[in-house]
């Protein structure tokens, strides 16, 4: 199966666009943002589940906390989706022993879901990369992510009140974020 990804400008233009053929190549990926800038991304192998994700959690989370809680005036918010590890009995367990409280998140909010606009924006970079392999996917990505500027994710940070405004608005429908 083939599938055309067009550029936004050139929606009608057939011979403007970019062809992608999917293949096998994929690797799991997560990583955080804040408004001072993003995360490491992170790879892990096959499926996410409590374990990994707590795993995940335990290394990348005091590293957040030193580099971005002294710039903050604000107490630090843990926002995530309704993945299921994110929201296991165990991975719960492991927030209250830590002290964490996550935020209440809707299921279907992708819209207001900052981190979903910044996988998207790496999706983007991805297209100009020759990619055939796993470790040329990481590679890719690594150097993807590096060009995500912090400048993307303040205005993301300041679209945030625009977002909800939408939401509400549209009694909970999605909105054109």
């Amino acid at each position: 199966r083939i599938y055309i990804r067009r550029f936004r400008n050139d929606l009608k233009r057939f011979e403007r666009s970019q062809q992608r053929v999917h293949t096998s190549v994929g690797v799991g990926i997560g990583s955080y943002l804040t408004c001072h800038g993003l995360g490491p991304l992170v790879f892990y192998d096959g499926s996410l589940n409590s374990d990994k994700y707590i795993d995940i959690l335990d290394k990348y989370l005091p590293t957040a906390f030193e580099k971005f809680l002294p710039h903050s005036s604000h107490e630090i918010l843990l926002q995530q989706d309704n993945a299921r590890p994110h929201v296991s009995i165990k991975t719960r367990k492991y927030f209250k022993k830590k002290h964490l409280h996550p935020i209440p998140w809707s299921a279907n909010s992708a819209d207001l879901n900052l981190i979903e606009n910044i996988w998207s924006i790496l999706d983007d970079k991805l297209l100009k990369f020759n990619i055939n392999n796993t470790e040329q996917l990481k590679s890719a990505m690594q150097m993807a992510w590096l060009e995500i500027s912090n400048d993307i994710v303040r205005k993301l940070f300041k679209s945030v009140p625009k977002r909800i405004r939408q939401v509400i608005n549209r009694r909970g429908f999605a909105c054109r974020y």
